[in-house]
């Protein structure tokens, strides 16, 4: 066995298939390296940290997704998972104690890090995964969407992992402000590594995304100033207009593959149509949700492309976009 995958299994998931999932994973020849279990509702914590246990030194791969039963025993274990690289904990309610806990150092190899969705999380939790190694952690993926965290973390996160974070999630964290996520992205070495990423998600922050903000962070991944920079980019609700459009084009237009400005009022037909005028080929799928300045007629004659998908409930094709797929 090398991998265990249970999604969803809501009530088939019993502690009874976990003693099961340890006794297949503790013979000789099983390796297991991915363990993911979603929605175990009736798994004890013993539960989920003996199989844990188990397999401590070949697991690669961890994701415990709503799994509300999982507390202190799981944590402990977690410090031994000394070859992990990948960890969920989404919706998962663990207190500040319990993820404070976590001796995150002693996961050396950690690069990709989920805490989505922890309702205790907050900037203590940040300095303690920041400060408990020796040596930074390679973190390379950082989703905190949904947390309490502040601009006090940003300074942490990126003084801590600005060399090496290449994604980043921040969805709905309402305490982030603007000035906090302007000096995030500002170029200056006595503010730690300059970040760079490749994803971006920083939507629904509301004001505190605008286009200072998101010009900024399109800049910054620009690394050799040739509109290489960010590949996957979301601003979904938040104050950016077709200024931002702009940036994009100017510093994404040839990685840019996925964007997402639903919701986003201050963009019209013009800017984004300039932006899917001047992208590269990479560029396959748009989400415009709610956008109220967006027309059919208008958005297509702006950019007259149409070889990528469009989400959104404005797209209803009118008279002219049947004539061009003609």
């Amino acid at each position: 066995v090398h991998a265990v995958v249970l999604g969803h299994a809501g009530l088939a998931l019993t502690s009874d298939v976990a003693k099961e999932v340890v006794r297949a994973t503790s013979e000789d020849h099983s390796y297991l390296e991915v363990l993911s279990l979603s929605g175990a509702f009736l798994l004890q914590d013993e539960d989920i940290s003996s199989m844990v246990s188990t397999n401590a030194s070949t697991l690669m791969s961890l994701t415990l997704t709503s799994c509300p039963t999982m507390a202190s025993s799981t944590c402990s274990e977690l410090s031994s998972l000394t070859n992990l690289s990948e960890l969920s904990l989404q919706h998962c309610p663990l207190s500040r104690d319990q993820l404070n806990s976590i001796s995150w150092g002693a996961i050396s190899g950690l690069r990709s890090l989920d805490l989505s969705h922890s309702a205790h999380l907050e900037d203590s939790v940040v300095k303690t995964i920041t400060s408990s190694a020796l040596n930074p952690l390679p973190i390379s993926h950082l989703n905190l969407s949904k947390t309490k965290i502040t601009d006090e973390s940003l300074s942490l996160i990126r003084s801590s992992f600005g060399g090496t974070l290449g994604s980043l999630e921040l969805d709905d964290c309402h305490l982030l402000t603007k000035a906090g996520l302007l000096v995030f992205f500002t170029p200056d070495s006595s503010l730690g590594p300059t970040v760079r990423l490749r994803r971006a998600v920083l939507s629904n922050l509301g004001p505190a995304v605008d286009d200072d903000v998101a010009s900024a962070a399109f800049k910054t991944a620009d690394v050799r100033g040739a509109g290489d920079g960010l590949t996957h980019v979301s601003v979904r609700g938040t104050k950016v207009s077709d200024r931002s459009m702009e940036a994009l084009a100017a510093h994404g237009r040839s990685s840019l593959a996925l964007l997402d400005v639903s919701f986003c009022h201050g963009i019209s037909n013009a800017g984004l149509g300039y932006l899917c005028e001047q992208a590269g080929p990479r560029f396959k799928k748009l989400k415009v949700w709610g956008m109220n300045r967006l027309t059919d007629e208008g958005f297509y004659l702006c950019h007259g492309r149409e070889d990528f998908e469009i989400e959104g409930v404005w797209m209803k094709p009118g008279e002219l976009v049947k004539k061009m797929k003609q």
